[in-house]
């Protein structure tokens, strides 16, 4: 028996739901390969709303939480009509444990189901303006990664496993899902998929058990960065979580090193690559560069559309941290620099009202966009 895609409009009862509009945040999927094993008694996937003061988010500030709207609720089926909560959505017998969600910003969400009626099958259920409901159900044995949806509201999601690995996508527009790709050639995993507005696909491709950050858009893939053992010529002995965004760039953690230099004391560092093979250095730890105040990155990061890097650091001075960073751009969107690189290019600057870019052959900006770029900093 083939995976089966289940039309969500015609899923459990109750499964017609209003969407509120103001969902704000999207969290970006961790995905895995490992087989998962469940104890669970009962699920629920709450998402919030946040309500914002008129004068805006202060740093720091915990947002007030006050509207909820519920897409799904597990529960085992010797609990149902019981002191249990009643299933809501999926029937009884079917969990999501360990699942991260995701949201976009019309409001849907999606989530991948570990367990579907307490047999060896997986599978995803989307929520949106439409209904709810499971929108695929694999074959027996089959693994179903973490999704990622975009905000036309088609999901993506890796397979594995099964008679028909790869990535598959749920579309939204005629509410079906089916195997997108198997690309690269030679490929036997594609963990972390994210899919982009333009429905291109970003991911971690499993080449004979060494790895690379690739991209597929319309039946053509592109290699944005390759382990040495993929490619002699690669700096990189280990690539670790991608994270891909709307420019179709995938961000990620790199271990600098070559064959079989994958120990904690190689130099790490944060990069953004293009689809190219070009890529833009955002920060690395004190075993690269010993000025860097940075010890240690956690392994994933978070890549927004406008090339803003978020990252976990654990720092020399003790202590750890979440950084923002990205790579400053002109008006005309040229990038132009690394954030942290700032200072020294506000010391270079010359009298001639223009600047010179200390991180060439990126190009150069004028001295009088200098306060509408500071105006776009992030602090």
């Amino acid at each position: 028996m083939k995976g089966s895609a289940i039309s969500k409009r015609k899923s459990w009862s109750d499964t017609l739901l209003s969407v509120d509009k103001q969902f704000v945040g999207r969290q970006r999927p961790f995905s895995g390969l490992s087989r998962r094993t469940y104890a669970a008694t009962h699920d629920v996937l709450l998402v919030t709303v946040s309500i914002l003061a008129a004068s805006g988010p202060v740093a720091a500030d915990v947002p007030n939480y006050n509207t909820f709207t519920l897409h799904l609720r597990s529960n085992l089926c010797v609990n149902k009509g019981g002191a249990g909560s009643p299933v809501f959505n999926i029937p009884c017998d079917t969990f999501f444990n360990s699942a991260t969600p995701v949201i976009n910003d019309e409001g849907s969400v999606a989530v991948s189901l570990t367990l579907i009626e307490a047999g060896d099958f997986e599978g995803v259920f989307v929520s949106d303006a439409c209904g709810a409901g499971i929108v695929y159900t694999s074959t027996a044995g089959a693994s179903v990664s973490d999704v990622s949806i975009n905000n036309i509201g088609d999901v993506v999601f890796e397979q594995v496993f099964s008679s028909e690995n790869g990535l598959w996508i749920y579309d939204d527009s005629n509410d079906t899902t089916a195997r997108e790709t198997t690309a690269p050639l030679g490929a036997s995993g594609w963990s972390s998929p994210e899919i982009n507005d333009s429905n291109e696909i970003g991911f971690c491709a499993n080449l004979a058990g060494d790895y690379a950050f690739v991209s597929y858009s319309g039946g053509s893939t592109a290699i944005h960065a390759t382990e040495v053992a993929i490619d002699v010529n690669s700096p990189y002995s280990f690539l670790f979580t991608p994270s891909f965004n709307n420019a179709r760039q995938i961000a990620g953690k790199v271990r600098d090193g070559g064959p079989g230099q994958l120990g904690g004391s190689q130099p790490d560092e944060i990069r953004v690559f293009n689809s190219d093979g070009t890529s833009i250095p955002i920060a690395e730890d004190v075993d690269g560069n010993i000025a860097s105040p940075y010890t240690s990155f956690d392994n994933s990061v978070s890549l927004t559309s406008t090339g803003w890097v978020a990252f976990t650091v654990n720092l020399g001075a003790g202590g750890s941290g979440v950084i923002v960073s990205g790579v400053l751009s002109d008006l005309d969107g040229n990038l132009l620099v690394n954030v942290f690189d700032l200072l020294d290019l506000l010391a270079n600057w010359n009298t001639n009202g223009s600047g010179a870019d200390i991180a060439a052959p990126l190009d150069t900006v004028v001295v009088f966009n200098l306060l509408v770029l500071l105006s776009e900093w992030s602090s």
